[in-house]
């Protein structure tokens, strides 16, 4: 074993030069080895070729033993030094909607101690990394960045690799989609909304496309057929983008960044490409609206209902920054009639659909912020620490084992807190669940759900100064 992740071994059961062979293979986690690689002529002959073993301090060099012709008796001991091992990085950019190369596109090479180096395509698209930049026992990361595409990112390891390679990718960048985007193999069972574990690896993409790309909001749309009645549809495709929205959070998306939105039957699917199933085909261009679907056969209205029913993500802004954002006591002198002052809320805009406002955490005074741009009520650490110092909540308020969840200094992620009650106004509400979100700006974001829940209120679109309760 070599570099404790490194096995050498010799056999002779395997096909080779003959005799024994000695061969290697890296140790790819704590049980597994990769196939094992012969390591070729000139460490192996039609001879017996065992018993290596490396210089302490020269990765290329070592001894061996062999009963080779030309030796001093049966069994001798050589010494070798390899070629030097090195490595490159090759590749090609092309356009994924075109399929044409993109050139004098600047690509960015970071290793795993942060230094950066880059280069730029050719008119052909190529790009190459040379020996010189990509070393040993490092981790890379490649960034492909250019306006009006998805930005990607490709990792490369030469760690634990005992020769020369030269990695090869193929890069094709996918242009800002305009128009909503469908994610394919997403099915619910009828009238249900739960994501089946087995659909779950098709928002796979989506989440690395999120991870690659911060700056992206977007809103994941869910669609039904027009079976059944139109109101229960619309609850049923609610409920299906924010089980959706709900899984991408719990794989570590901003849930600031997320929007969900049931679309019911009233968006029937027009077809971009002509699609064939079992048999029948829908032509490109095809609207499956309830007139079109009503002429088919009864085995086609079948697959038409089965093709309107579906997931699609749809870019809200490309430009999303979380702000940083402290809490911040504010004197509020409003001359408000008695009448008024148990309907409206003074609030402020922080910024686009987002409101903060005076509220009571079980009956302390406190701050919030409303958004409808998550689906999830959130609290930083540092906002539910104060909290919890201050004596407003206790570790009794934890969903779970509290004396696991809450550290010194720090409380896990994901954690959830049951507000007793939470006030807004002379509006009560009680046990609110509460998400402790790690990296949070914002101390305490409640979604409309919650808001709701006070009854039914408005803000004042022309001056997004005052909630009103109705």
């Amino acid at each position: 074993m070599r570099a404790d992740s490194l096995l050498y071994f010799a056999s002779n059961g395997r096909i080779g030069l003959g005799g024994l062979d000695i061969y290697r293979c890296i140790l790819k986690n704590d049980t597994v080895f990769a196939e094992a690689e012969n390591m070729g002529f000139p460490i192996n002959t039609s001879a017996d070729d065992f018993g290596i073993v490396f210089h302490p301090n020269q990765f290329e060099s070592g001894f061996f033993s062999s009963n080779r012709v030309g030796g001093k008796g049966n069994e001798d001991i050589y010494s070798f030094n390899l070629p030097p091992i090195e490595f490159a990085i090759h590749g090609t950019v092309i356009d994924d909607y075109s399929l044409q190369p993109i050139g004098e596109m600047e690509i960015l090479l970071i290793d795993s101690k942060q230094n950066k180096v880059s280069t730029k395509t050719n008119a052909l698209g190529q790009f190459n990394f040379a020996s010189s930049v990509v070393q040993k026992n490092m981790e890379y990361q490649l960034v492909f960045e250019k306006e009006n595409y998805l930005r990607q990112l490709i990792s490369e390891s030469t760690k634990a690799i005992e020769y020369s390679k030269t990695f090869e990718e193929v890069i094709r960048l996918q242009r800002i989609p305009e128009k909503s985007v469908l994610l394919p193999e997403i099915l619910f069972d009828l009238a249900k909304w739960d994501l089946k574990p087995l659909f779950e690896d098709s928002l796979r993409g989506l989440i690395a496309t999120m991870d690659a790309n911060p700056g992206l909001a977007i809103e994941l749309g869910a669609h039904t057929d027009s079976q059944g009645n139109a109101e229960q549809n619309d609850v049923l495709s609610q409920k299906r983008a924010e089980s959706v929205v709900n899984f991408l959070i719990e794989r570590g998306i901003d849930p600031e960044r997320l929007v969900a939105k049931g679309y019911g039957e009233r968006v029937p699917r027009s077809l971009e490409k002509t699609i064939s199933k079992n048999g029948f085909s829908f032509t490109q261009g095809t609207t499956l609206n309830e007139e079109y679907i009503n002429q088919l056969s009864e085995k086609e209205k079948v697959l038409a209902h089965e093709l309107n029913r579906r997931i699609e993500f749809r870019i809200l802004r490309r430009n999303y920054q979380a702000k940083d954002y402290r809490l911040q006591e504010t004197n509020l002198n409003i001359a408000l009639a008695d009448a008024d002052k148990e309907k409206i809320v003074q609030i402020d805009l922080l910024a686009k659909d987002m409101w903060e406002m005076p509220a009571k955490i079980n009956n302390f005074p406190e701050r919030l912020i409303y958004t409808p741009l998550t689906q999830l009520n959130t609290m930083s650490v540092e906002f539910a620490l104060k909290l919890l110092q201050a004596g407003i909540i206790s570790k009794d308020d934890f969903e779970g084992d509290a004396e696991k969840l809450i550290q010194v200094g720090n409380i896990a992620h994901k954690s959830v807190i049951i507000l007793k009650e939470l006030s807004i106004g002379n509006k009560k509400t009680a046990n609110v669940k509460v998400w402790i979100w790690h990296n949070s700006l914002y101390p305490f974001l409640i979604n409309t759900e919650t808001l709701n829940r006070f009854g039914k209120a408005e803000i004042d679109s022309k001056t997004n100064k005052t909630l009103i309760f109705k």
